[in-house]
């Protein structure tokens, strides 16, 4: 019998209501999850690019974000003294810092430029998600 044969005498049995026994399985070890070898930093904001740049819309309370004294509103200039257009480049910012060197900002907030240095922690806990 070809297998195309026998997928349909399969299916055909299935539809009649006809069980068929289990398929032995092999022994299975349990599933190990690896422990991750380094926790990406997170910020802590929402963010939201438009043509006008990158705007932080919320900030997550007790996050690196509050802690470094961004508000809701903030337009993002520069980070490490390069522009920044998209929400996108500040995600890939924040995850390649290097841990010991703090994330150097520009913001505008109300018209001013405020310069800020955001120390990031490696290891987060879920209240300082970005």
């Amino acid at each position: 019998m070809s297998r195309s044969m026998a997928a349909v005498w399969l299916a055909a049995l299935l539809c009649a209501g006809i069980s068929l026994p289990p398929l032995r399985a092999e022994p299975t070890t349990p599933l190990q999850v690896p422990e991750p070898q380094q926790r990406r930093p997170r910020l802590g904001v929402y963010l939201e690019s438009d043509t006008g740049g990158v705007w932080v819309r919320q900030v997550a309370p007790g996050s690196v974000a509050e802690q470094a004294g961004l508000k809701a509103g903030d337009r993002i200039l520069e980070l490490n003294g390069a522009p920044v257009q998209r929400a996108g480049q500040v995600i890939r910012a924040v995850r390649l810092q290097p841990e010991a060197k703090p994330l150097e900002m520009l913001l505008e907030r109300a018209g001013r430029q405020l310069r800020l240095q955001i120390k990031l922690p490696m290891v987060c806990d879920p209240s300082c998600l970005a």
